[in-house]
């Protein structure tokens, strides 16, 4: 099925790697509150970073995952090549984005599957964790709960 997001194959768009991603979704959580930070190789974007900065009860500023949304993160293209060439270019990529980050008291992201590596956030000066999820690839309703 064209568009699905499954672990190991390919996404039909990098830059859109969930559903999380797609900009209609992000306007309905944070009403129409998102902002996106690129990254251009040449002409081509290679790099998306979805993020919703607010004010905390104490106003201060911090970015978060927006309401109704699991999980986000950069959305890296890193194209064609070997794998540790791909490795480097998500790794610069991600760096780069993260360069791009207004000012916050407090930064927070909950990563897709898709994201590795935590190397690029590690440079940014964020701390890094895992959190393991299960993700259910789009079936019939019969399939699903036979499984």
């Amino acid at each position: 099925m064209e568009g699905t997001i499954t672990l190991g194959l390919p996404i039909a768009n990098p830059l859109e790697p969930t559903l999380f991603h797609k900009s209609w979704w992000l306007d309905i959580a944070t009403d129409h509150q998102c902002e996106y930070l690129e990254h251009h190789d040449g002409q081509n974007t290679v790099g998306r970073l979805p993020y919703y900065l607010q004010r905390n009860k104490l106003g201060l500023k911090v970015i978060t995952p927006p309401p109704l949304t699991f999980f986000a993160g950069p959305a890296v293209d890193v194209g064609p090549g070997k794998s540790n060439t791909q490795f480097l270019k998500h790794y610069r990529i991600t760096q780069c984005l993260l360069e791009k980050l207004p000012k916050s008291t407090h930064y927070y992201f909950k990563c897709h599957s898709d994201i590795h590596d935590t190397l690029g956030f590690q440079k940014c000066g964020f701390s890094t964790a895992v959190q393991f999820t299960h993700v259910i690839t789009p079936a019939a309703k019969e399939e699903l709960w036979d499984s």
